[in-house]
């Protein structure tokens, strides 16, 4: 049964790619400004069909999640620019928006409410035609471009000559904005032979003229034909399972401090009934409930009025008297009591007697 295409990219970027390259078996790509493993990957629905590549990431911690999950590519975690040395990185926590342009980082820097803990970090740079020495004469399927505002460095040090990927694409937009950016560094791609296919808003794709016949995959945008399944472990769902998540830890920790109280209070209770006061003091209770229940008779006996109505209230009293209970006359032989204190309970069981009998 097919399960369908799952996307994973940011704006269907890896349903575009697959449509035009799916009868490439186990191919390669360069994904620069690789970000993170599965949110809005580009590449991740390639490694998980065999796809390996190079994800260039500058961040440590998003580079260190990508050695992780992708262990069959090759993680480098260093800036590409037009220069070699360091350069400095800003770096927006737990987000893509990271960047090494200084007029974007200025930007953040004012937008203090937008952008919060923003940090510099020194990282390493190198030219991507010193990159692409690694891999000449091998074959690049795709190559992906997302560098926030940094995309004119990155391809001022790419030599199309030695690296030429079949399709390239590179983010045309200025960050956090529909405002393209695209005509200060389109020249230099097509100067290198390559010529612009399809534009999604964010993005622009570009054919290596030598592979043009793969233009007509990029007709039409993602639609219903190309069987697209919406990314499982996007943010949104992994926020909405987190909180959830969290919600039934706190609710499993009441519950367990509910019990843990209720336990304490078992075991208390336990002591209490098995100490030998409680067993001593049994009988002793018996009869208080019993002289209650006589008293309270009494105060409802002198409320009524009419013979019928006190027939009534004496077999609701003799009915309670005699449900089965211990016999206070056996209890009263167990308890060590002065002369005064057996003589009212003996008159008690007298009552009891005498209610019994006239009934």
């Amino acid at each position: 049964m097919n399960s369908g295409f799952i996307s994973y990219a940011q704006n269907f970027e890896d349903v575009m790619l697959w449509r035009a390259l799916s009868h490439v078996d186990c191919g390669f790509y360069i994904d620069i400004g690789a970000h993170h493993p599965t949110i809005d990957s580009v590449s991740l629905a390639f490694y998980e069909r065999g796809w390996t590549g190079v994800d260039v990431e500058p961040v440590p911690d998003f580079a260190a999640l990508l050695r992780e999950h992708r262990p069959e590519n090759e993680v480098v975690e260093m800036a590409l620019s037009n220069d070699t040395g360091k350069i400095s990185m800003t770096v927006v926590p737990e987000t893509g928006l990271s960047t090494a342009s200084t007029d974007l980082a200025a930007a953040m820097a004012e937008d203090g409410d937008k952008y919060h803990d923003l940090e510099v970090l020194e990282v390493e740079q190198c030219r991507l035609s010193d990159l692409a020495e690694f891999y000449a004469g091998r074959s690049v399927h795709w190559m992906k471009i997302d560098v926030e505002g940094f995309e004119q460095q990155v391809l001022e040090g790419w030599d199309s000559t030695i690296l030429r990927p079949w399709i390239l694409v590179v983010e045309a937009t200025v960050p956090n904005s529909d405002q393209s950016n695209h005509a200060c560094w389109e020249p230099i791609v097509l100067d290198a032979g390559y010529q612009c296919v399809y534009k999604d808003g964010l993005n622009r794709f570009y054919l290596a003229l030598e592979h043009i016949q793969l233009a007509s995959a990029f007709e039409y945008p993602p639609n219903v034909f190309d069987d697209i399944r919406l990314r499982p472990h996007s943010a949104m769902l992994q926020d909405l399972a987190a909180e959830h998540m969290r919600d039934i830890h706190k609710r499993v920790a009441n519950y367990q401090r509910q019990v843990l109280a209720l336990q304490h209070f078992q075991a208390k209770y336990e002591a209490v009934i098995q100490s030998a006061s409680w067993r001593f003091t049994a009988p002793i209770r018996l009869i208080v409930d019993q002289a209650l229940r006589i008293l309270t008779f009494r105060d409802r006996w002198l409320e009524i009025r009419g013979w019928k109505a006190r027939i009534r209230a004496l077999r609701h009293l003799r009915a309670v008297i005699c449900r089965p209970k211990p016999s206070s006359a056996e209890q009263l032989n167990k308890l060590e009591l002065s002369p005064d204190g057996r003589a009212w309970l003996e008159k008690l069981e007298a009552i009891n007697v005498r209610s019994t009998d006239s009934n």
